[in-house]
């Protein structure tokens, strides 16, 4: 018979049975009206199956990579789905079919090869030592026997992802040179700067200030924090709350143009700025940064051309690509070097006195101030 599972109930010893009325008047278990068959079917015990131990390889796999770059090897592998062997001759060749993200963590592992572990692993030589290797370890020794694997990577990288790079500085430095034209250009924007130039000779009358012929463009922050004696009250379209809010010197300049059918056009000087939100997004330093990386990647790709040796394999492919991406792209790097030039001068020239972040804060300040009714600003003025 089979081992069943068992019921685990709390049994009435036999010396107790006849005290309890209940069970003493129940006649015995008939298993007749029991299907033990269909009974042992649901509620037998599977037999536990044994472990085979499985006859034990002769040669133990060798580690020569730590355990962290091993796991990261492995994880590249699984996303090449395949030999190391094959990968090897995708590299050599500079084969497309390699994402630019393996590209990038190829050269991260290859780069964290220290020489000792490149030593160890180039030292094995014997073919039973070589079978013996770690799939990682046997994956990073191949890749060290291609000549010059890092700067082959680090060259393939650059060429993939410079052209992009490029492109984006110099949509970069248009919209920060097309920012600095509108703001020269904008009669509107001159126009407030008068405007508020006035304000502040009446509120610095009698002081040091009151002569001021021109301010930076810091200034503008001012305005919405001079606040007036009096608390602006405004209710919005889409709820009776009422809202307290201080009435500020932007209020008043909003307030100010809205009354002059001549100066009303004034709230709408961001018309004449169109490059200035996006251009606050973009710093030049950062511009900077990326064109020195750019010629740093150029200058690599020559020193690559002169050391590569065209008879080693696959490399007369790689010194014909790398002379026709130079050849293409030396120019550009070049040319977008003067082009930061000729916007840095222009920048310079206008952050020197105005602040693109504080030109855009103000035309956000006159377009909220302007949806304010000019008679809740009145109605609440001491």
């Amino acid at each position: 018979k089979k081992k069943m599972k068992q019921l685990h109930w709390r049994a009435i010893p036999n010396h107790e049975i006849k005290k309890a009325e209940f069970w003493s008047n129940i006649s015995p278990v008939k298993y007749t009206h029991i299907n033990e068959t269909e009974l042992e079917s649901l509620f037998s015990v599977s037999p536990v199956k044994k472990n085979v131990d499985k006859p034990k390889s002769g040669l133990s796999k060798i580690t020569i990579l730590d355990l962290r770059k091993s796991n990261n090897v492995a994880i590249l592998l699984s996303q090449f789905k395949l030999s190391p062997a094959s990968i090897k001759e995708k590299i050599i060749h500079l084969d497309d079919t390699i994402t630019t993200e393996q590209l990038i963590a190829l050269h991260s592992i290859i780069t964290s090869i220290t020489d000792l572990e490149a030593k160890s692993l180039l030292d094995l030589k014997d073919t039973q030592a070589m079978t013996s290797l770690d799939t990682s370890d046997f994956f990073v020794r191949e890749l060290l026997t291609i000549p010059n694997v890092e700067g082959r990577v680090r060259s393939w990288l650059t060429m993939r992802q410079l052209p992009s790079q490029l492109d984006e500085v110099e949509t970069i430095l248009d919209t920060i040179y097309c920012a600095c034209n509108e703001v020269r250009a904008s009669a509107k924007f001159a126009r407030v700067l008068k405007l508020i130039l006035a304000l502040g000779s009446v509120l610095n009358r009698g002081t040091y200030l009151e002569n001021t012929s021109g301010f930076r463009l810091e200034t503008l922050l001012k305005l919405s924090e001079t606040k007036a004696k009096s608390t602006l009250v405004s209710t919005t379209d889409t709820s009776t709350s009422k809202q307290q809010r201080k009435y500020t010197l932007l209020h008043y300049l909003a307030d100010v143009v809205a009354r002059d059918p001549d100066d009303e056009e004034l709230l709408k000087v961001g018309d004449q700025l169109p490059h200035i939100f996006t251009a606050t997004g973009f710093g030049l330093e950062t511009v900077c940064e990326s064109i020195a990386d750019s010629k740093e990647g150029i200058k690599g790709l020559e020193s690559l051309c002169q050391d590569t040796n065209s008879a080693m394999e696959g490399s007369a492919e790689l010194l014909q690509l790398l002379k026709t991406f130079l050849e293409k792209n030396k120019n550009r790097v070049a040319e977008i070097s003067v082009k930061i030039a000729e916007t840095t001068c222009a920048y310079s020239s206008i952050t020197a006195y105005l602040n693109m972040r504080v030109i855009q804060l103000l035309i956000l300040g006159l377009i909220e101030t302007k949806l304010l009714s000019r008679r809740s600003y009145q109605a609440h003025l001491l």
